[in-house]
């Protein structure tokens, strides 16, 4: 899970029309999600995310990681009941 904006829209290409949402944050969630497998986890939230529901969820696990296509570390947090 990720905050950020994005573009959200509609996409028509004739014999195919949906509602498509584009940009980076929606790339950086999708690679958030992929670090589920290697952290065993089933919900990772991007630091950004994690700043919006803290107050809620004050205790979680945090784990570092690369994200594949970006530059240095990122925080993930798994919240924790």
């Amino acid at each position: 899970m990720h905050y950020g904006n994005v573009i959200v829209g509609p996409f028509d290409t004739g014999a195919m029309k949906k509602l498509a949402i584009i940009g980076d944050n929606v790339n950086v969630a999708s690679r958030i999600e992929s670090s589920n497998k290697e952290f065993g986890t089933n919900m990772l939230l991007s630091e950004e995310a994690y700043q919006k529901v803290r107050d809620t969820y004050p205790r979680s696990n945090v784990y570092e990681t690369t994200l594949k296509g970006k530059t240095g570390k990122y925080k993930l947090y798994e919240l924790m009941s």
